[in-house]
């Protein structure tokens, strides 16, 4: 099972870029942290990560070193974004209705977010972008659009 590689901790991991993505890095070279440590590895405190922040600037730079995409820029009128986020949207919506009755039904018998991250984990349950781990903030948003979803067909 994975751990934090700074405390140890077996909860709440996430994968945290050596080099960030917006200053060059690879996905490949990652290790992994937990929450706590992933916000002061950027220099935060444990009360979140700026990730719309660390996204914005890598948009910032790839638009400054690429030509196509400053040529490109406004063209497309998002046509393939929408697609890819509905893409997206579905498979969210899919994982949701496959684990969002199993999610209540763990939590109508007590069980805290984070055990249910710990179960999915350990049973090596896929998380609905298919990469990471889970983690209590994982589980509540399964659950938050599996709520939805399920009000929505009523």
């Amino acid at each position: 099972m994975k751990e934090c590689y700074v405390c140890g901790v077996k909860e709440d991991l996430q994968e945290h870029h050596v080099i960030p993505r917006s200053k060059g890095g690879e996905n490949t070279k990652t290790i992994t942290l937990c929450y706590s440590c992933h916000c002061k590895s950027h220099g935060r405190d444990s009360k979140g990560l700026d990730h719309s922040y660390l996204v914005s600037e890598g948009i910032k730079k790839r638009f400054a070193e690429d030509s196509k995409a400053q040529a490109n820029w406004g063209n497309t009128k998002g046509v393939g974004l929408d697609k890819a986020r509905a893409e997206r949207t579905n498979k969210a919506n899919e994982k949701a209705a496959s684990l969002g009755s199993m999610v209540a039904i763990l939590i109508e018998q007590g069980q805290s977010m984070n055990a249910i991250a710990q179960l999915f984990n350990s049973m090596e349950v896929k998380t609905p972008s298919g990469r990471g781990t889970w983690s209590h903030t994982s589980v509540s948003r399964v659950l938050e659009r599996y709520k939805k979803i399920k009000k929505e067909n009523k």
